[in-house]
């Protein structure tokens, strides 16, 4: 792992322990659901080298939600291991993954420095893999939600770049610019076929 200052807060052991037992089995992006974990949790401190630990702990355990076993009370869970600061954030990334419409809260700065960090990661990953694909048009039609989610990431990217750091801002900003320009030609045909 990193030697970012903020893993050796108190709460970082208890949220990765939490992490490694709910994302066993799980896959993100065809890697296993800690490792995206992790990398999101580099990309927050790569861009937010003083982030608090309370805020290092929620984005190991922003999947939680999803990956909680049935019958565990996350909310109760978190409290109660890692605190209320770091279930408020967890249940505010999550809201951030379910939306459909953009809201860049400036008010709320762990949550959308959290969220820019873990869509980074992902538009990067599909990104790199489509780079690799020999079949665009099956490789996109595969990942359509991710196509679909464009004009959602776009939004987020315009309000969250005043409130961002201006390099994490500018990533952001030319990722979502590569992502639509590498999906041009699929969206096209998808238009077409759908007169």
């Amino acid at each position: 792992m990193t030697s970012f200052p903020q893993l050796r807060h108190p709460l970082i052991d208890d949220a990765l322990d939490l992490a490694a037992r709910w994302c066993e089995g799980h896959i993100i992006y065809e890697a296993p659901a800690l490792a995206h974990a992790v990398k999101v949790v580099v990309t927050l401190c790569d861009f937010i080298p003083n982030a608090p630990g309370e805020l290092v702990a929620a984005v190991f355990l922003h999947d939680a939600p999803s990956f909680v076993p049935d019958g565990v009370d996350l909310d109760s869970v978190l409290t109660r291991v890692v605190g209320p600061d770091v279930t408020r954030t967890v249940r505010a990334l999550e809201r951030v993954h379910a939306a459909s419409v953009a809201n860049a809260d400036p008010a709320d700065p762990w949550t959308l420095q959290a969220s820019v960090a873990d869509m980074l990661v992902d538009i990067d990953s599909v990104l790199r893999r489509s780079a690799f694909t020999t079949d665009p048009a099956t490789f996109w039609e595969r990942h359509a939600p991710f196509v679909e989610r464009l004009g959602y990431l776009r939004a987020y990217c315009d309000q969250a770049r005043p409130h961002l750091p201006s390099n994490m801002a500018g990533l952001f900003r030319a990722l979502v610019i590569l992502a639509a320009d590498s999906t041009t030609d699929y969206r096209q045909s998808v238009a077409r076929n759908s007169l």
